[in-house]
């Protein structure tokens, strides 16, 4: 008989486990749904200077606090509750889950604290049955540390799931200045098919004070050259290309600085209109997502932007991916590969990947030139995960980040990076 959770209210993620515990074990209805609501409408609360408790004296007072929290949000944050503003929580039950929130302040918790249980409820729903691996955060901080966003730079993640690469990306530029400013951080773009990782992302953006309009939900493999533009189709998640969402806002828009980006592994790409739009799909042959996702990445990026993105092992060094490969080094000059231990994903998965580092060309060049160029190539020994999952801790940690906390060597590289662009004088984050 599995036993009950523990509270401990001085963990966020240990206040998730017992809210899900409270949904499932007293209604039939979704944890994540309603549990994500209950944040929300903490947020709401907490957003118009009150305590952010949605405790009342009764079932009934509660039940009426949490109504008109989240009638708040949806009218101040339009699309974050996707029109489910109603909690489906017995007052008795909302009571009690109200209790396990008591008095503790989104507001007050750090992004990655926030991040980290937004991604733990995450985790829970569904994202392993599709092929979809949440990034550790000690290697989304490794990776965005190497990738340097700056502010006023237009960031991308196109499968951006619970938005880690995004909300790292700006609190790392936000600490670099130690400032707590918006105006300090790069300005990031998500989007994701799911609809629960955007509805997270929305949140996310929320609590970092960024805009929530710049996470969107669409397929982020449709391309312009499928069929006409988002004008004359009409606006829908359908139809939406990334590229009809961004030039909405920025006319002139010419490409990304930098795409940060873990897409989906899994998953064959069947439809014909897809299949044509692409370089890299054949016709007869299978076509896996993430084999797509480079091509899309690199014509979103703009000349002399920057590439971060993870991949299996196998499109590093199989003969079967080695028309990719050369595909890639034509229009990308490859910097770095990362190679990451197998326990990394667990307990998700075995499955080994890469992350690859790249600055996309001026124009596209031959085969033969690409042979001169130096990439460095490091592996991880040390992943700070054991084959369960855990996190292996670090016998000295000093700080609560599990970036301090972790035992990985991924400073190691990270500091090795650097040393090579410069050693090599090559151009990593200039400006265009």
């Amino acid at each position: 008989m599995a036993k009950r959770h523990q509270l401990d209210p001085r963990s966020w993620e240990s206040v998730f486990r017992r809210l899900e515990e409270l949904v499932l074990a007293g209604s039939g209805e979704d944890a994540f749904s309603e549990v994500f609501k209950l944040l929300i409408a903490q947020l709401a609360m907490e957003s118009e200077g009150t305590s952010g408790s949605l405790l009342g004296a009764s079932p009934a007072e509660t039940s009426e606090l949490a109504t008109k929290a989240l009638k708040k949000a949806e009218r101040r944050w339009p699309t974050i509750l996707d029109g489910d503003e109603v909690s489906r929580l017995r007052p008795e039950q909302l009571h009690e889950c109200a209790g396990v929130l008591g008095e503790v302040s989104i507001a007050d918790s750090s992004l990655e604290v926030m991040d980290g249980v937004f991604e733990y409820l995450m985790t829970q729903s569904h994202k392993g049955a599709k092929g979809q691996y949440f990034t550790p955060r000690h290697v989304i901080e490794a990776v965005v540390r190497i990738v340097d966003p700056k502010p006023g730079e237009q960031v991308l993640d196109p499968a951006c799931g619970s938005s880690g690469f995004l909300m790292h990306s700006i609190s790392y530029s936000q600490r670099l200045r130690q400032s707590e400013s918006i105006e300090d951080a790069p300005s990031v773009w998500g989007f994701d098919v799911d609809a629960k990782a955007i509805q997270v992302s929305k949140a996310m953006m929320l609590i970092a004070g960024a805009p929530p309009g710049n996470v969107t939900r669409l397929n982020s493999l449709l391309t312009p050259a499928i069929g006409e533009s988002l004008f004359a189709m009409g606006a829908d998640e359908h139809s939406m290309t990334i590229e009809d969402t961004v030039r909405v806002r920025h006319s002139r828009f010419s490409g990304y600085d930098a795409i940060i980006t873990n897409p989906p592994f899994a998953g064959e790409v069947r439809e014909p209109s897809l299949i044509s739009a692409y370089e890299l799909a054949h016709p007869t042959k299978r076509n896996e997502r993430d084999i797509l996702f480079i091509e899309r990445c690199v014509k979103l990026l703009r000349p002399g932007g920057r590439l971060a993105i993870v991949l299996p092992t196998g499109r590093i060094g199989s003969k079967s991916s080695s028309g990719m490969r050369e595909w890639l080094l034509r229009r990308l000059q490859i910097v770095s590969v990362l190679s990451l231990g197998r326990t990394t994903f667990q307990p998700h998965t075995s499955q080994k990947a890469e992350v690859v580092f790249g600055i996309k060309r001026e124009r596209m060049i031959a085969s033969r030139d690409t042979a001169q160029e130096s990439i460095l190539f490091m592996t991880s020994d040390r992943p700070g995960k054991d084959s369960r999952g855990a996190t292996i801790e670090r016998t000295s940690a000093t700080g609560s980040s599990l970036w301090d906390r972790a035992d990985h060597d991924l400073d190691q590289a990270v500091d090795a990076f650097r040393a090579h662009v410069t050693e090599k004088k090559i151009a990593w984050g200039e400006a265009s």
